[in-house]
């Protein structure tokens, strides 16, 4: 038998959660035999677990955390999916050898910081004797942190994460790694200790891979300085930012993703199951346009300069376009020669990634960044094979710079109905500076013709000489002639006209 002292306090409410006000001391028994090691529990009403004399109290036990940003055991961090209902009390125990102590918070609700993306949590400094509650019965990411290395201390030092994690999706090359809701969010009652999520009509072409996410987001961060991050992920063997789960064989799928309440590491108290309930088509990928991006790609190459000019909005380095491949069979492949920078990295990716067809590939077509030893002109060519959606890269050094064809290019546009005022335009050769720039008029059309040879023109029309009379979207990447016809509405983002290019007839 093995006996501590536990401070009972009284909890008052506020919101919807509760706090200790007062501390009345009461003496418990702890009767757990060797059923218990050392690590951090969270029991009470709100998990079916009252305290650490019930039967199976062992499941309650917190893995071992660990720290995203390194991918390493971070002492002092532990985590737990669980069960909580509403409006009772938790707490977190924490056994030390024989010692026993209980942590609880004051839960603020917050915008719990991700990968950029929004989650709505509780977050608060830990209390010994205090005692938690949630406001709605669910199913949480309970994630602890004693900070025993100072890293939290933007945010106060030791706390605790409590985040709703009912939804969970299929991030992966299939959908450009966004977020596949389950096809319902499983209904959660109080002590449920299963629980499971399907996705049903699933195209997974062969070798495609994924990963299992909550929330929509990867990792939760842990403090302001984004030097603490807990993983909201699991990947193959249902381990926490583990490897890419990889698809054997294409077809249509049904996914399941199955919870189990289980002592030990995250991946004990998680499983999944993949049904193959049909066959799909091979894809058509000739029309599928590509790209090198990253750092590593070189500006002069007539590549477009800024890549967070793409749909994507990655805002990595510049973009070299590859156009649209040659095909063979049920064989595509993409190639060109262009500069690249030993300094950085790069991949292959859609031009895209809004494109219904999504591409992403790294070294030898991996997920690993493209990487060249030396400054340089290579030839990059990247093959697809549709029919078993494997993916090849080969890098070949020419030695040398790639020097860029330039002509004179004059562009077309004919103006929205509604721009009253003598349109004019911003425009700067690829590599350039940009200068305001008159336009002549020829019917319909309002033209401009750079004044000397250019790699690539980039140009923004404007309705008269103002900027707040309305302007288009940077219209990037012009590499020979074009007609354009900007757009009636306001339709891009920040109300800036959106374009189509057109027939100059």
């Amino acid at each position: 038998m093995k006996k501590i002292s536990l401070l009972m306090c009284a909890v008052a409410s506020f919101g919807l959660l509760f706090t200790s006000c007062e501390k009345k001391e009461k003496n418990q028994t702890i009767d757990t035999g060797d059923l218990l090691t050392s690590g951090a529990y969270v029991v009470g009403d709100a998990t079916g677990y009252a305290d650490l004399t019930v039967s199976g109290v062992v499941a309650t036990g917190m893995a071992q955390g660990l720290n995203e940003v390194d991918g390493a055991a971070r002492e002092g961090m532990y985590e737990k999916y669980i069960v909580l209902e509403a409006d009772k009390d938790f707490q977190i125990v924490f056994k030390e050898g024989d010692v026993y102590t209980y942590y609880g918070a004051t839960l603020d609700a917050t915008q719990l910081a991700t990968d950029g993306q929004e989650l709505a949590g509780w977050k608060g400094a830990l209390t010994q004797d205090a005692k938690m509650q949630v406001g709605e019965t669910g199913f949480y990411h309970i994630i602890l942190d004693f900070n025993r290395d100072g890293l939290l201390d933007a945010t106060g030092g030791a706390q605790i994460v409590v985040a709703p994690a009912i939804d969970w999706g299929l991030a992966g090359s299939m959908n450009s790694w966004g977020f596949l809701a389950a096809d319902a969010q499983p209904t959660v009652q109080a002590k449920q200790a299963q629980i499971t999520w399907t996705w049903t009509n699933v195209e997974l072409a062969a070798n495609t891979e994924f990963k299992f996410k909550h929330s929509a987001v990867w990792k939760i961060n842990l403090d302001d300085a984004e030097q603490v991050k807990a993983n909201s992920n699991l990947g193959a063997g249902m381990v926490p930012n583990g490897s890419n789960i990889v698809v054997t064989e294409g077809g249509m799928y049904t996914v399941s993703l199955i919870f189990n309440m289980a002592k030990g590491d995250i991946a004990s108290s998680y499983a999944y199951t993949m049904e193959k309930t049909g066959e799909v088509e091979v894809k058509d990928y000739s029309e599928v346009r590509l790209c090198v991006v990253g750092d590593a790609v070189a500006a002069q190459n007539g590549a477009e300069a800024d890549a967070a000019g793409d749909a994507g909005g990655w805002g990595w380095g510049n973009r070299f376009d590859l156009g649209t491949p040659t095909k063979d069979g049920d064989v595509y492949t993409w190639s060109a020669t262009m500069n690249l920078l030993a300094a950085g990295g790069c991949k292959i990716r859609s031009y895209e990634t809004t494109a219904e067809l999504y591409v992403e590939a790294g070294m030898e077509g991996g997920s690993d960044n493209i990487t060249v030893p030396a400054d340089g002109a290579y030839t990059v060519t990247f093959t697809l094979d549709a029919a078993n959606n494997t993916k090849t890269v080969t890098i070949e050094g020419e030695g040398g710079v790639v020097e860029p064809e330039k002509q004179i290019i004059t562009v077309r546009a004919k103006m929205p109905t509604d721009w009253t005022n003598t349109p004019t335009a911003w425009v700067w050769p690829t590599g350039g500076d940009g200068v305001a720039a008159e336009l002549t008029q020829d019917g319909d059309w309002w033209v401009y013709t750079t004044p000397e040879a250019v790699t690539g023109l980039n140009i923004i029309y404007r309705n008269g000489d103002n900027w707040d009379n309305g302007q288009t979207v940077d219209i990037t990447g012009l590499t020979e002639d074009a007609c354009l016809q900007i757009g009636e509405a306001d339709t891009a983002d920040g109300g800036k006209r959106t374009y189509t290019q057109v027939d100059c007839e």
